[in-house]
């Protein structure tokens, strides 16, 4: 699941940083990846570990033009496939029943319960788990103050 946030003003801060130069695209770049990583920390932290802990381990972070845009995945490429369906929940469908009985009998005992659990999901969808998205808001607000903090330290070192 690749989940992508949008900063209102991003137009402004890119001309600001033409004129601040390889100093202010820096101080930007700090704020992005300090950001970035708060929110893998925390999504890392709230996902829910299943049999093989894969969706929590898989979260990760990717950063492009030279530090100023992060992507945080949960979901392929890097990531595990189910991380949608996790975050968001499912409507009924029938899952495939071999992980759910793997599932089964590492946590029930019993790898014949795959199938029941299938059965449930079938009928009831799952729930969601939200992990990312909370994450996310958790820290984007105080990324534009932390991002205008770092702007103005520039700005007055010129």
């Amino acid at each position: 699941m690749r989940f992508t946030g949008r900063i209102d003003g991003a137009d402004r801060v890119a001309a600001e940083l033409s004129r601040l130069g390889e100093v202010g695209a820096k101080a930007v770049a700090d704020e992005v990846r300090r950001t970035a990583h708060l929110i893998e920390r925390d999504a890392k932290r709230e996902a829910p570990v299943g049999v093989s802990g894969d969706l929590r381990r898989r979260i990760n972070t990717e950063f492009s033009d030279g530090g100023l845009v992060a992507e945080v995945h949960a979901g392929l490429p890097g990531g595990v496939g189910y991380a949608a369906a996790v975050e968001l929940g499912t409507k009924p469908h029938f899952p495939p029943v071999a992980p759910l009985a793997l599932w089964a009998k590492r946590v029930l005992g019993d790898e014949r319960l795959g199938f029941v659990i299938a059965r449930a999901i079938a009928e009831r969808g799952t729930r969601a788990q939200p992990f990312l998205v909370p994450a996310y808001w958790t820290h984007i607000r105080d990324f534009a103050a932390r991002l205008r903090s770092a702007m103005d330290r520039v700005i007055g070192r010129r």
